[in-house]
C-alpha cells in the first residue's frame, strides 16, 4: 500500500479536474478494470467501488473514480493530452460479476492530512450541516487490483488501512492509516482539535462498527450543494 494523496471522485464529477490540476511532474500512470476490495468495520462494502486510477508517484497523488460514475478514464486521459503530462494506461479484462451503485452510500472522503478534514468539515457546513459523529475505533481497509488469469487470483496494486472515522449526514470521512509512515497517522487529539475549530457538535462513539447506509444519497448531496 502506498501512502499518496488520495482523490475519491464520485457523486460530483467536476471534482476531477480540481484533482488532475494537482499534478505537477512525473509519470501518471492509468489502472482501469481494477477489482475493489472494501471493508468497513466486519462489513464488506459492495455498493460502492472504485474501479479505475490515476497514479502518480512524483506528485503524491492518486485519483480514484467511482465504478459507473460519470466522470470517466477517458476524461483523465483528455486532460493529460491537453496539458502534455506524460501518461501511460494499464488496462485489465473487466470483471464479469453484477455490480450496480445502489446509491445508499455517502461521498466518502480519505483523509491522509488534516487539511482532508477541515475541508470536508468545512464543506459540510456550508450545506447547514452542523452535527457529526467520530468513530475512532472503527477499521477498515480497500485494496485495488486485478485477477491473473492463470490461477485465478487477486493481485494488489494500491491500496490504504483506515483506522477511524467521521460520520456527517452528506459524507463519510475515513482516517487513512499510514502503516509505512505511522509518525505522520493524525491521532485522535488532532482530530478533536479540528472539530472543535470548526466549531462542530458531535459524538464520540466507542463502538468498532457503524452503520453508514444511507438512502438515495445522490438526492440528499445534491439538494444540498
Amino acid at each position: 500500500m502506498s501512502n499518496l494523496d488520495v482523490w475519491a471522485i464520485q457523486y460530483y464529477p467536476e471534482e476531477l479536474l480540481t484533482a488532475l490540476t494537482q499534478i505537477k511532474e512525473g509519470m501518471n500512470i492509468i489502472y482501469s478494470n481494477l477489482t475493489c476490495a472494501f471493508r468497513i468495520g466486519s462489513k464488506d462494502i459492495k455498493t460502492r467501488q472504485f474501479d479505475t486510477i490515476l497514479y502518480n508517484e512524483e506528485s503524491d497523488i492518486l485519483i480514484m473514480l467511482m465504478r459507473g460514475g460519470q466522470a470517466k478514464k477517458e476524461d483523465m486521459i483528455k486532460y493529460l493530452e491537453d496539458n502534455n503530462k506524460q501518461y501511460t494506461e494499464v488496462s485489465f479484462a473487466p470483471t464479469i460479476e453484477y455490480y450496480r451503485d445502489s446509491d445508499s452510500i455517502p461521498e466518502l472522503w480519505f483523509a491522509r492530512e488534516e487539511y482532508v478534514i477541515k475541508d470536508a468539515l468545512n464543506d459540510s457546513k456550508i450545506k447547514g450541516i452542523n452535527y457529526l459523529e467520530y468513530y475512532p475505533n472503527v477499521i477498515g481497509n480497500i485494496n485495488l487490483g486485478y485477477i491473473t488469469n492463470s490461477n485465478n487470483s487477486n493481485i494488489s496494486i494500491d491500496g490504504r488501512s483506515i483506522k477511524g472515522l467521521i460520520k456527517l449526514e452528506d459524507k463519510i470521512v475515513l482516517i487513512i492509516n499510514q502503516e509505512n509512515n505511522k509518525d505522520k497517522n493524525l491521532d485522535f487529539r488532532s482530530i478533536i482539535s479540528i472539530i472543535r475549530e470548526n466549531n462542530m457538535e458531535f459524538d464520540i462513539v466507542l463502538d468498532k462498527e457503524v452503520d453508514i447506509i444511507k438512502d438515495n444519497c445522490s438526492k440528499h448531496i445534491y439538494n444540498k450543494k
